[in-house]
C-alpha cells in the first residue's frame, strides 16, 4: 500500500492557493511553459497549444458536466411531482369513501395500482378487547400479526428495506422485494402499513417515504372516523 506524504499535500495545497491569487505568474514566467507536464488533449504533436484554448476546453466540459447534472435533476423533480398527483389523487379518492368496507377495499385496488405497487397491507397485534372486531375485519390486505414481527421496525416509526424477501405473516407472496414499513395504531392496537413492492429498489430518493407517511395517516384517520360512526 502506498502512503502519501502529508507534507507533499500541503504543499501542493499551498501552490494552488498561490496561483489562484497570482493568475498571472505565468505570463511573467513564460519559461515556465515549455516545462510542465500539461494534459495530452493540450497538445498537437510536439507542439503546445495555447492555453485560452486549453481553458475554452475545460469550461467547455464542465458546462458539459452540468448540464448532465440539471438534466438528472430536471428527471428526478419530474418524478417526484408525478408522485405528488398520484397521493393527492388517493387523497381524494379516500376521503370520498363512505364505509370502512370502501376503505379497506382501496388496499386491494386502487392504493397499488396507482402507486404501482405489488400489495399494500395493514397489520395488527390484536389486543383482546378489540380482537373480536379485527377478526370481522379481516379482508386480503388486514393482517393479524405476532409481536415478533411487529419488532421487525425495533421501535422506529418508519423502515424502509431494499433486496428483500418479503415475509409470508405480512404478505402471504414471495413477490415483494422492497418495502417501506410506517408505524399505525388503531385504538390501543398497535402495528404498522406496509407498501411491498416486487422492484428491489422501488422506494430512493425520489420517492420519499414521506409521501407513504402522509397517505397512512390520511388512511387511518378515516378508519377510526368510520368506527367512531359505526
Amino acid at each position: 500500500m502506498v502512503v502519501s506524504d502529508p507534507s507533499s499535500n500541503d504543499a501542493e495545497q499551498k501552490i494552488k492557493e498561490y496561483l489562484l491569487a497570482n493568475p498571472d505568474f505565468l505570463l511573467r514566467h513564460d519559461e515556465l511553459s515549455s516545462a510542465l507536464k500539461l494534459p495530452a488533449e493540450w497538445a498537437e504533436g510536439d507542439n503546445i497549444v495555447d492555453f485560452r484554448s486549453a481553458l475554452i476546453g475545460h469550461l467547455q466540459n464542465q458546462l458539459n458536466m452540468r448540464d448532465a447534472e440539471n438534466r438528472e435533476l430536471f428527471s428526478i423533480m419530474r418524478v417526484n411531482h408525478d408522485y405528488q398527483q398520484r397521493i393527492h389523487q388517493l387523497v381524494l379518492k379516500i376521503l370520498s369513501c363512505e364505509s370502512q368496507w370502501q376503505l379497506l377495499n382501496m388496499l386491494t385496488q386502487a392504493m397499488p395500482k396507482q402507486l404501482e405497487l405489488e400489495k399494500i397491507v395493514l397489520c395488527f397485534i390484536p389486543q383482546t378487547e378489540y380482537e373480536p372486531f379485527l377478526q370481522n375485519m379481516v379482508c386480503d390486505n388486514l393482517r393479524l400479526i405476532s409481536g415478533k414481527t411487529l419488532h421487525l421496525l425495533r421501535g422506529e416509526k418508519v423502515l424502509q428495506r431494499n433486496h428483500m424477501q418479503g415475509e409470508p405473516e405480512i404478505y402471504g407472496m414471495n413477490k415483494i422485494h422492497s418495502d417501506i414499513l410506517i408505524m399505525v395504531d388503531f385504538y390501543r392496537c398497535r402495528g404498522f402499513m406496509a407498501f411491498g413492492s416486487s422492484v428491489p429498489e422501488q422506494f430512493d430518493q425520489t420517492l420519499e417515504a414521506d409521501y407513504m407517511i402522509f397517505l397512512a395517516n390520511i388512511f387511518m384517520q378515516m378508519m377510526k372516523l368510520f368506527n367512531r360512526i359505526e
